[in-house]
């Protein structure tokens, strides 16, 4: 993780529209900064032409204690995956957007990973901030995970 210093105000707050309890509260936050608000990412919404097949091999890759047709908590970040007729089957521009997962333990993600079949599409490398590997899920979309090196 990369740390952020000076004093920050950080505050939760209800979408507009939205009780302040439920699952998603929780992931709603915000930093104030010189009067400036800077949001918080808490989902990203993947659409595809198959929502049940990408659900399960995020499960099974990602996330395997994830149950139910819900958004898919990717620790503390949600994964939003929905039918769209507006895509194609895969994804044509792969590299224009790659979620990458920050991990403390590369070896045992890459094991699990590994263990779910992905396709690696970049190998696992060591690089000057840490260790890199770049997969792709069944649409064609990039991930990484990233180990980066502590800081001395």
């Amino acid at each position: 993780m990369i740390a952020i210093t000076g004093k920050s105000d950080r505050t939760s707050a209800p979408a507009r529209g939205r009780p302040r309890s439920g699952p998603v509260r929780d992931f709603v936050t915000t930093t104030r900064r010189s009067g400036m608000i800077t949001p918080k990412p808490g989902s990203i919404l993947l659409g595809t032409t198959r929502p049940a097949e990408l659900r399960d091999w995020y499960r099974g890759a990602l996330a395997p204690g994830h149950e139910g047709d819900g958004p898919i908590d990717l620790g503390g970040f949600l994964l939003v995956i929905d039918q769209r007729d507006d895509v194609d089957t895969k994804n044509n521009e792969p590299g224009r957007m790659i979620l990458n997962f920050h991990v403390d333990d590369f070896d045992a993600v890459e094991a699990q990973l590994r263990a779910a079949g992905v396709d690696w599409v970049v190998p696992v490398a060591d690089r000057p901030a840490g260790r890199f590997g770049t997969f792709a899920d069944p649409d064609g979309n990039y991930l990484q995970i990233i180990q980066f090196k502590q800081s001395e």
